[in-house]
């Protein structure tokens, strides 16, 4: 059935190896095939966020409000800064409910390994979780239209014209 070829349909795992952890200090991990260093990058990010939203702490999510109406504000305009930081704002207070509830084992340990999983498994586009989660980001918060980096009011809607005409007869005639 099969003559032992398959096509290639990126190079990119040939150019860009994924680095690995096998052994520390002298110690052989037990799992095949190593720790994918991303893996570990995105387990401590995600304990961090765990740490901070669970704190229930203001500051954290008015920090977390700021940061995702800058974003907008970069990205779109003032409408999209404004819905951005809300939207950012009551998500941040639910997970940090959510995750008060669970208990330490599940917070600390079940959630960053489930996330970091998750985020190095997943290839949405055949794109990295952070890069597809960056780009999707962006094009919701920019504006559909835009003209001289000003956004445009949508298809079929009127747009009135503020504009003076004068009309004179020509001096010479």
């Amino acid at each position: 059935m099969n003559d032992g070829y398959e096509p290639i349909r990126s190079y990119q795992r040939i150019f860009r190896p994924e680095r690995r952890i096998y052994q520390v200090e002298g110690h052989v991990l037990p799992v095949p095939g190593g720790v994918p260093l991303r893996w570990l990058a995105y387990a401590t990010a995600a304990l961090v966020a765990v740490l901070a939203l669970s704190s229930g702490s203001l500051v954290v999510t008015v920090l977390a409000g700021l940061a995702a109406s800058a974003a907008g504000l970069a990205l779109g305009g003032r409408e999209e800064a404004g819905l951005a930081g809300i939207a950012v704002v009551a998500a941040s207070w639910i997970a940090g409910l959510a995750l008060g509830l669970l208990d330490w084992p599940l917070r600390l340990v079940v959630v960053p390994v489930g996330v970091a999983t998750l985020a190095t498994q997943a290839a949405p586009d055949g794109r990295r979780a952070d890069r597809f989660a960056a780009s999707w980001l962006a094009l919701r918060l920019a504006p559909r239209r835009r003209s001289l980096g000003r956004a445009l009011p949508a298809a079929g809607v009127p747009h009135p014209v503020r504009a003076q005409l004068w009309v004179a007869r020509e001096a010479r005639s």
